[in-house]
C-alpha cells in the first residue's frame, strides 16, 4: 500500500505554520510520502512538491479572478446577501473562493502525481506531536471507503483540515475531478457558500461516495477531539498565531528538536 500526505502553504503561511508542519512530520513513518505545494519559489531546497501557480487549472483561475473583490469575499454577490456582521467587517470568509481554491487545486494537482494507495490532505497548520502509525492511517481510511473526513452534523459544514482519499476506489478520482471542476468552471458561484468545506459537503451529498466518518464530540475542534488528536493538533484560527497551541507545544518536551531525536532513536 502506498501512503501519501499533501499540504499547501503560501510564502506567509510557510513562515507562520508550514515550517512547523514539516519539522514535526518526523513523527510519521518513512513509508509515507509528503507532498508540499507552495506558491512561487520553494521555501526550502529539500521539500518534495511543486509550485501551485505553475499548474492548471489553478493558474487560469487565479489569473481570471486576481482583482475580483466578489470572489475574494470583500463585496457581496448580488445573489447572496451577507449577514450584518460581515457587512460591517467588509469581509466574509464564506465567499472567499479565491483563498480556499488554493487548497482544492493543491489537493487535486497532487493527486495526479500519486498513482495509487491512500492520499491524505492535512492543513498546513497541523503539527504532529506523537508517532503516527500505518495502522492508524488504515483505521481512519478503511479500504472499503472512497473518502474519510470529520463531519459536523450540527453545523453548517464539515471540518476539512483532514480528508482521506482512497485512490484505489473507483469513486475517488471522479470525486476529486468534480471538486476541482466546481472552482475551475466557476460553478461555485451557484452555491450559497464558496469555501472548500461547504463545497466538499455538497459534493458528498450529491455524488454519495462511500465515506467513512471519523468520530468526535466537538463542534469547534473536531480534529483534536477525534483519534487524530492522539498524535496531531490542528492549530486553526487564532491558535496558529500562538494563542493557545504552538507556543505551548514549543515550550513542552515535544519540540521539533526532541521529535527529531526521538525519531532517530537518540
Amino acid at each position: 500500500m502506498r501512503y501519501s500526505v499533501v499540504t499547501s502553504f503560501s510564502p506567509e503561511g510557510w513562515n507562520l505554520y508550514g515550517q512547523n508542519f514539516v519539522e514535526t512530520f518526523v513523527y510519521w513513518p518513512r513509508a509515507v510520502k509528503l507532498i508540499c505545494v507552495w506558491e512561487g519559489a520553494p521555501p526550502r531546497g529539500d521539500l518534495n512538491g511543486f509550485d501551485l501557480l505553475e499548474t492548471e487549472p489553478a493558474r487560469s483561475f487565479f489569473t481570471r479572478h486576481l482583482d475580483d473583490p466578489i470572489i475574494a469575499g470583500k463585496v457581496p454577490h448580488p445573489k447572496w446577501p451577507w449577514d450584518k456582521k460581515s457587512e460591517a467587517k467588509g469581509y466574509n470568509f464564506r465567499f472567499d473562493a479565491y483563498k480556499f481554491a488554493h487548497k482544492v487545486f493543491a489537493l487535486t494537482a497532487a493527486s495526479r502525481y500519486v498513482e495509487d494507495g491512500k492520499l491524505f490532505w492535512l492543513d498546513a497548520d497541523v503539527i504532529t506531536h506523537a508517532p503516527v502509525s500505518l495502522e492508524l492511517l488504515d483505521r481512519v481510511l478503511p479500504d472499503l471507503a472512497a473518502i474519510s473526513y470529520l463531519p459536523r452534523h450540527d453545523y453548517t459544514h464539515s471540518e476539512c483540515g483532514f480528508i482521506g482519499f482512497n485512490l484505489d476506489h473507483n469513486h475517488t478520482r471522479r470525486f476529486l475531478a468534480a471538486f476541482e471542476d466546481v472552482y475551475a468552471s466557476d460553478d461555485f458561484t451557484k452555491l450559497e457558500a464558496w469555501h472548500d468545506s461547504f463545497v466538499f459537503d455538497r459534493l458528498v451529498e450529491w455524488r454519495k461516495p462511500p465515506a467513512f466518518h471519523l468520530e468526535h464530540d466537538s463542534k469547534s475542534q473536531p480534529f483534536d477531539n477525534s483519534v487524530l488528536g492522539n498524535c496531531m493538533t490542528h492549530l486553526k484560527g487564532r491558535r496558529k498565531h500562538g494563542e493557545p497551541g504552538w507556543v505551548e507545544f514549543r515550550a513542552s518536551s515535544k519540540s521539533p528538536l526532541t521529535a527529531r531525536k526521538a525519531a532517530a532513536g537518540v
